[in-house]
């Protein structure tokens, strides 16, 4: 077994450990921007609310921190636990904004 793990470039490993994850989460995006926009679709039908809050809290679970990582990946504009720092605040507001969409009457 460690003949088979010996006989891979580490920086092939190395690269799959930094590209898969980043597909992961890209897939990630995607799944979350077609569920925000079935949300949105309900909230234009009905005119309900509590549907846009839903809408606006998966945005901001899924799609707008894919966004600021690659942003921030690409720029390397912030450190990382400054771009983990970000990623937790906006996971944060999504959360607050799905809530207040629960308990909004």
């Amino acid at each position: 077994m460690n003949e088979f793990i010996a006989g891979f470039d580490s920086a092939l490993l190395d690269s799959y450990a930094t590209t898969v994850p980043v597909i992961i989460a890209g897939f990630l995006a995607v799944v979350g921007l077609f569920v925000a926009y079935q949300g949105y679709r309900g909230y234009m039908r009905n005119r309900n609310r509590t549907l846009l809050f839903l809408t606006v809290g998966i945005l901001f679970l899924t799609a707008i921190p894919f966004v600021i990582k690659s942003w921030i990946r690409v720029t390397d504009a912030l450190t990382l636990l400054q771009g983990t720092l970000v990623s937790q605040l906006l996971t944060i507001i999504g959360l607050i904004i799905i809530l207040y969409a629960f308990t909004s009457t």
